[in-house]
């Protein structure tokens, strides 16, 4: 439990959508051939690229600060 509750808070820092489309593609991709399941994971990587978080992050980076995610 102490592992899992280390887990639970860098999890919480990281962008919201990712882990969402993540956990999409994983249970999706259970229920499809590898073509099918290399598709949804090339579209749901595609969509990161589409957020605003994704340019919070790239730009926190660049500025050496935190990132802060909106889940947008």
């Amino acid at each position: 439990m102490p592992e899992a509750r280390e887990l639970a808070k860098l999890l919480v820092k990281k962008p919201p959508l990712a882990p969402a489309y993540v956990k999409y593609a994983i249970n999706q991709g259970t229920e499809v051939d590898l073509d099918t399941c290399l598709k949804l994971e090339e579209t749901y990587f595609g969509l990161t690229f589409a957020t605003a978080d994704h340019i919070e992050g790239i730009d926190a980076f660049l500025e050496k600060r935190e990132p802060r995610f909106k889940g947008r």
